[in-house]
């Protein structure tokens, strides 16, 4: 981390040097918060790499904890600087995503989280001029958090169900195919 723990590599002029394996390090860095709702204990606080744009989901898992009865939570030597996914989850509940930009060395308090329940759903059909749509990527979005699922491509082609939505509440829906407008 400091100049004096360098490898000094010389180079002459027009040299090429090859094969240097370098890990790009910072300073471990810690986050906490509180997960708040009508019963967070069990939930889970998972810490993962930011997922594909069309799949939101598919981070790397670095860190994950179990919540507190209290609802606290800390994720300790995080890898930092970067930025993270900071996912919220229990059976019954909405899974929440809230994205975090961690300084290297930071020490991040006070997160909050909402737990919501997640009894809702909604189910129907992607469709294009030229028929239904199996393999489209139908997405529910509300404040802060997505739920998203891929439409079926055998027995009912197009048909979807987005589970797991807070209720109430009030949601937009995209579903989208490589190659076609989304809707």
């Amino acid at each position: 981390l400091t100049d004096s723990d360098a490898t000094k590599v010389d180079l002459a002029a027009g040299q090429a040097k090859t094969g240097l394996d370098v890990l790009l390090g910072g300073l471990p860095a810690t986050l906490s918060g509180t997960v708040s709702g009508d019963d967070p204990t069990g939930a889970t606080v998972t810490l993962q790499t930011l997922g594909t744009g069309s799949d939101p989901n598919s981070g790397a898992i670095l860190r994950s904890v179990t919540v507190a009865a209290d609802g606290s939570f800390t994720l300790d030597q995080v890898p930092s600087p970067s930025v993270y996914d900071l996912v919220v989850a229990k059976p019954g509940y909405v899974t929440d995503t809230q994205q975090v930009d961690l300084a290297g060395g930071e020490n991040r308090q006070g997160v909050q989280i909402a737990l919501r329940k997640g009894d809702g759903l909604i189910a129907g059909h992607g469709t294009s001029a030229s028929g239904p749509l199996g393999g489209a990527t139908g997405t529910a979005s509300f404040e802060q958090s997505t739920v998203q699922t891929v439409s079926l491509t055998q027995d009912d082609v197009g048909a979807f169900t987005l589970r797991g939505l807070p209720t109430p509440g009030t949601c937009a829906i995209v579903v989208a195919k490589r190659g076609l407008a989304s809707q």
